[in-house]
């Protein structure tokens, strides 16, 4: 830092006894050592309370004083908490903090993005004395913010507690300390956002793995089934169709869980929202269908059997319900709540209006076997599924084991 930049009252000349040795030459040598050795420590140290901890005492060997702290930005509270030091009172690391306005030392050098040096505390004007440097019997400081380029991370401070000046090559080396610990802190974050990146493209890459190794099987099986179901009924020209549209339902289904899947952090990669994946998979059926409810999280190996259970419903909407080509004003209703039923499971409600009048279930013509498909996929998965044909169309509750949806 250059001199003009300095704030306070610094003496240029050498120190006073009490604040420095009287060989000015060997304080100094002695300084530039420590700032050697801890830059060397910086490199190496993997933990960042222990980087904070070894700065502030680096700090006071130093400046041959008996008291120095970090102080930690918490932007949540606008304060810097005391995160490290040495001499200070048992209890105070962790619990005290300051304002990190301009009424305190520490809060002037962070507003300022300056050193300051206050000799004389006692007789300040420009800010307060925090009351945890009056406990200590503090009467000189000098605040240095730790900052590498933007905004500071906090403020290393050394305390005195007799008489003497701090000087501006005091500063030199306090703000050079700073400065390495800066750097030291920002490689300490830059290298655990990256294992965090690594940990969660581990994870992904598993959770693709298992996805892609389901849908074949889930495919073939849907072709299987589809052929099966279409000869029975003497249209095996139709397998093809039926079994695209239940893939389909798969494929949207599935890019719900993992299209975004970059954007999401390691405790929601196996999540995903019941809601958005309703939405995705009725989105051929455009504003005939509303999709609602409350905030959720579906266990994402699952989305499977909730998918097909929804083409299934739609499909069966289209033949015989609200998403009928005469029917003008059939809607759908799809609502996901925390408490569908009495037990208090999550789920969702799926209301038909505007279909045909229906007092009993319609006559089925391809004996059913796609919606018990979804049925017993949905209880594999711990579901439970009710049906109730009203007048103005089918209702329809489904509820999902608690462990499988949080909602709310």
């Amino acid at each position: 830092m250059r001199p003009s930049e300095t704030v306070g009252d610094a003496d240029h000349g050498e120190p006073e006894l009490g604040a420095a040795p009287r060989d000015e030459l060997a304080y100094r040598l002695r300084q530039q050592e420590l700032l050697s050795e801890f830059g060397l420590f910086a490199l190496r140290c993997r933990d960042e309370t222990e980087l904070h901890q070894h700065a502030t005492r680096v700090a006071a060997d130093g400046m041959n004083v008996e008291l120095a702290k970090f102080l930690e930005y918490d932007a949540r509270n606008d304060t810097l908490l005391i995160t490290a030091g040495v001499g200070w009172h048992p209890g105070t690391i962790g619990s005290q903090s300051l304002g990190a306005d301009l009424g305190s030392p520490a809060g002037y050098a962070f507003q300022t993005r300056q050193a300051v040096i206050s000799n004389h505390l006692e007789n300040e004007t420009r800010f307060r004395t925090p009351p945890v440097l009056s406990e200590h019997g503090v009467r000189r400081a000098m605040n240095v913010p730790v900052k590498d380029g933007g905004d500071p991370f906090g403020i290393l401070e050394v305390d005195a507690t007799h008489a003497g000046k701090f000087t501006q090559a005091d500063i030199a080396f306090m703000q050079g300390l700073a400065n390495i610990l800066s750097v030291g802190i920002e490689r300490r974050r830059t290298e655990a956002e990256l294992a965090q990146t690594r940990e969660r493209l581990t994870i992904l890459a598993g959770e693709l793995r298992h996805r892609v190794k389901n849908l074949f099987a889930v495919s073939a099986s849907l072709i299987s089934t589809a052929r099966r179901e279409t000869e029975r009924l003497g249209q095996p020209e139709k397998a093809l169709d039926l079994a695209l549209g239940r893939i389909q339902a798969l494929g949207r289904a599935n890019e719900v869980g993992i299209g975004h899947a970059d954007e999401r952090n390691i405790e929601t990669v196996s999540m995903v929202d019941p809601i958005e994946l309703t939405k995705e998979v009725l989105s051929p059926y455009g504003a005939r269908v509303v999709v609602s409810g409350e905030t959720s999280e579906l266990n994402a190996s699952h989305t499977t059997a909730l998918a097909l259970l929804l083409h299934e419903l739609a499909t069966n909407a289209v033949k015989y319900g609200a998403l009928r080509e005469d029917a003008d004003e059939g809607r759908i209703v799809v609502e996901w709540s925390s408490d569908i039923d009495e037990s208090g499971a999550a789920g969702f409600s799926w209301t038909e209006t505007g279909g045909p009048v229906l007092s009993e279930p319609p006559a089925v013509t391809d004996d059913g076997f796609g919606t018990r498909m979804a049925d017993a996929l949905l209880r594999s998965i711990g579901g439970t599924i009710t049906r109730e044909w009203r007048v103005e169309g089918l209702h329809v509750r489904v509820s999902l084991a608690s462990e499988q949806a949080h909602i709310g």
